[in-house]
C-alpha cells in the first residue's frame, strides 16, 4: 500500500490546496476559478486514494491475531490454486472442500474475532498439513515418481481432514471439539508419516534430476 493511500485524508487536502493554488496563481485565474478546481481535485483524490474495503476489514481485526488470519487467508488461496493443478486431480475434491471450510471459518473469525482462540489450531496447525501434502504430492506427480498407492493415501488423508474442518466450521462445542482433536491426534501421526514419505520421494527426485 502506498504512503499516499495510507494517509489519504491529508493527501487529499494537500492535492486540493496545491491544485487550487496552481490555478489561482499559476494560470492567473481568479479565486472563483481556483475553488472549483480545488474541489474537483479533492473529489478525484478522495476516490483514488481512499482506503480499500479489505484494508479496513484487516485493520478491524485485533492486532494479536491479524497476521495469523491474513496468513491463513493466503493459504486458502494457495490450496485453491493447488487443487486446480492437473497432477492433483485425484485429490481435487477434498482440497477444494477443505479450502471452502477454511474460508467459512475465517469469515466467522472476521465477524467474531473472539472465536479465533477456539479456531486457531485448525487454521494454523492443521491447515499447514494440508498445504504440505498438496505441494509435495504435486511435485512428485509432475516428476512422474508418485506411486498409485501414494496418491490414494493422500486422498484418504485429505478426505479425513475434510471431516475435521467441517466439524470446526459447524461451531463444535467444547466436548465435540475434544472429540475432533482426539481424532486429529491419531490422524496426525498418519499425516506426518505420509508427508515424510512424500518428502523422501521429492528429495530423491531432485537428486536424480540434478545428477
Amino acid at each position: 500500500m502506498s504512503p499516499l493511500r495510507k494517509h489519504w485524508g491529508p493527501a487529499t487536502l494537500g492535492i486540493a490546496v496545491a491544485v487550487g493554488a496552481a490555478v489561482w496563481f499559476g494560470l492567473g485565474w481568479s479565486w472563483w476559478g481556483g475553488i472549483p478546481a480545488a474541489l474537483v481535485a479533492a473529489a478525484v483524490a478522495a476516490v483514488v486514494l481512499s482506503p480499500d474495503p479489505k484494508m479496513k476489514k484487516d485493520q478491524a481485526l485485533p492486532e494479536a491475531i491479524r497476521d495469523e488470519v491474513l496468513a491463513a487467508e493466503a493459504r486458502v488461496k494457495t490450496v485453491r490454486g493447488l487443487a486446480l493443478r492437473q497432477g492433483l486431480t485425484p485429490v481435487r475434491a477434498p482440497l477444494q472442500q477443505i479450502a471452502e471450510h477454511a474460508k467459512a471459518i475465517l469469515d466467522d473469525v472476521r465477524r467474531s474475532p473472539g472465536d479465533y482462540r477456539r479456531l486457531r489450531k485448525v487454521l494454523t496447525h492443521y491447515f499447514a498439513h494440508v498445504e504440505t501434502i498438496a505441494e509435495r504430492l504435486d511435485y512428485v506427480t509432475k516428476a512422474g515418481t508418485a506411486e498409485p498407492e501414494m496418491v490414494e493415501r493422500s486422498k484418504t488423508t485429505l478426505t479425513d481432514l475434510v471431516a475435521v474442518f467441517a466439524g470446526y466450521r459447524e461451531r463444535a462445542t467444547e466436548d465435540e471439539k475434544f472429540d475432533i482433536d482426539a481424532r486429529m491426534t491419531l490422524l496426525e501421526q498418519e499425516i506426518k508419516g505420509h508427508a515424510a514419505t512424500l518428502e523422501q520421494v521429492r528429495a530423491r527426485t531432485q537428486t536424480s534430476s540434478s545428477s
